[in-house]
């Protein structure tokens, strides 16, 4: 009875410790798109430091929100890089990839706004509970 119970003990400790690893892992994000374009993403795996080959390439939609995920390498981030008809928007100030791109936290949302021919992005990050 006891090693049953161990077992169970153990075995619930190792699924916990996989889906806290797996989270940090993959981190996700929001693109939030409040104008009428359509925002391409590209995503870098949190480990590539000069953003030198996207791991994939995502579309949102005009009026539309989509959640991502990427490769944080351990790093619980994911860095992007956002254009509309293939002009860049919403570069980086802190020199990432160049100031190519934003470093964005797992549950982070990066809203994309336009106001006139200007866009902007605004980025909520995840507060921890």
């Amino acid at each position: 009875m006891l090693i049953r119970l161990v077992t169970c003990l153990v075995a619930a400790i190792a699924v916990g410790l996989f889906f806290a690893h797996s989270a940090e892992a993959s981190p996700r994000f929001t693109v939030e798109n409040t104008t009428w374009s359509k925002v391409k993403v590209k995503i870098y795996n949190g480990d590539d430091s000069l953003c030198t080959v996207n791991s994939k390439t995502k579309r949102v939609l005009w009026r539309r929100s989509k959640t991502l995920v990427c490769y944080g390498a351990g790093k619980g981030r994911c860095k992007v890089q956002l254009s509309i008809s293939g002009k860049q928007i919403c570069g980086s100030e802190k020199n990432t990839c160049d100031d190519k791109a934003i470093k964005l936290d797992g549950g982070s949302t990066i809203k994309v706004s336009q106001t006139g021919d200007e866009y902007e992005c605004e980025i909520s990050e995840h507060l921890p509970s």
